[in-house]
């Protein structure tokens, strides 16, 4: 189980570009993974993705990348400890499924959620450095 996952993630590093590149390149939805994903999770996908638990992350990353649940957990848990966070798997999926032709591509979501995390992000640095 574990060589699988180390197969996706060949070295530990820092969630960035190249890992996300990585977890694109393997992940795949089809029509037939996105029908077991929504009678898994009893509602459509576009509703779907909107949260965060882990069960429906999980669900989704099990699907894309055609493994069984316990090893979409290890595929978290080993995208986590490169620095990641559920966010990050969150939007990725999210361009995963723009890519795959289950969202729409011309509102670039993923791109959109990313910019905003952007801007939140600096935020929270000025912040910091305002009370610091």
């Amino acid at each position: 189980m574990e060589d699988n996952v180390q197969e996706v993630y060949p070295e530990p590093m820092e969630a960035s570009e190249p890992v996300q590149s990585i977890i694109m390149e393997t992940l795949r939805f089809t029509p037939r993974s996105v029908k077991e994903l929504e009678d898994r999770l009893k509602k459509p996908v576009q509703m779907a993705i909107s949260q965060t638990d882990m069960n429906t992350l999980s669900t989704f990353v099990e699907k894309g990348l055609q493994v069984n649940n316990e090893q979409a957990m290890d595929a978290i848990e080993e995208y986590l400890n490169m620095g990641a966070d559920t966010m990050e798997l969150q939007v990725l999926i999210i361009e995963v499924m723009e890519r795959d032709g289950f969202l729409p591509k011309a509102l670039n979501l993923a791109e959109k959620i990313r910019s905003q995390f952007k801007k939140m992000e600096s935020l929270n640095l000025d912040t910091l450095e305002i009370l610091g």
